[in-house]
């Protein structure tokens, strides 16, 4: 993994492919109904833009969301 300082221009490009990456994992899991892995990817995604100086808590909180909402239709509706 690549360590780059905030601030720069590099790190708020990374920052900002984060949160674009955030974004569609987020989207994903909340209508392909696959929240537990999507939502993982997006709460990751997420805290790698945040650490770059972008702002993407949004998409952390639906992240979060996506994989609560798969949890609790999973324990609700267990396979038989």
């Amino acid at each position: 993994m690549t360590q780059v300082s905030e601030g720069t221009d590099s790190s708020r490009d990374y920052g900002h492919k984060a949160k674009t990456r955030a974004v569609v994992f987020a989207l994903l899991g909340f209508f392909v109904c696959a929240g537990v892995v999507f939502g993982a990817l997006a709460i990751w995604q997420a805290h790698k833009a945040e650490a770059a100086g972008v702002r993407a808590r949004l998409w952390l909180v639906i992240g979060v969301i996506d994989v609560v909402a798969s949890l609790a239709l999973f324990l609700a509706h267990p396979l038989v």
